[in-house]
């Protein structure tokens, strides 16, 4: 009975950490998520307005995605901002090229949190299994 018991225990605390590793994950990807559209939001206005003097520019800029309202929506318009602007000339009437944010490594911190997050999701799956597995 005590062997039950203890077990019960085991499997329960199993199942807590795994929920807790994979909520702190989800909650890092979710940041990552809305940094990255904060980003996209703020860059593309400034890429139109920057551009309006370039017609071939702000044809490929008027193509990029504007609606993201999941994460993969958001993984691509950031690759797809990132992409488009490491191949823009150089804005009119200036010697030097469009200073970007970090596109780069807003992108890269939202793939590297999507991982982590869906690497939480099998363990946390089968200790839930375990837990609410009937005796």
């Amino acid at each position: 009975m005590q062997t039950d018991i203890t077990d019960g225990i085991t499997v329960r605390d199993d199942f807590q950490t795994k929920l807790s590793v994979r909520n702190l994950a989800s909650g890092e990807w979710d940041e990552a998520i809305t940094a990255g559209h904060t980003l996209c939001v703020q860059v593309y206005p400034i890429m139109v307005s920057r551009y309006r003097k370039d017609t071939d520019s702000s044809k490929a800029i008027a193509r990029l995605p504007v609606d993201d309202r999941i994460a993969a929506e958001t993984r691509d318009r950031m690759r797809a901002i990132s992409a488009l602007w490491t191949s823009l000339p150089n804005p009119p009437d200036s010697a030097t090229p469009f200073k970007s944010w970090d596109t780069w490594a807003a992108l890269a911190l939202l793939i590297t949190n999507e991982a982590a997050f869906l690497a939480t999701e099998q363990p946390y799956e089968l200790a839930q299994g375990n837990h609410y597995r009937p005796s």
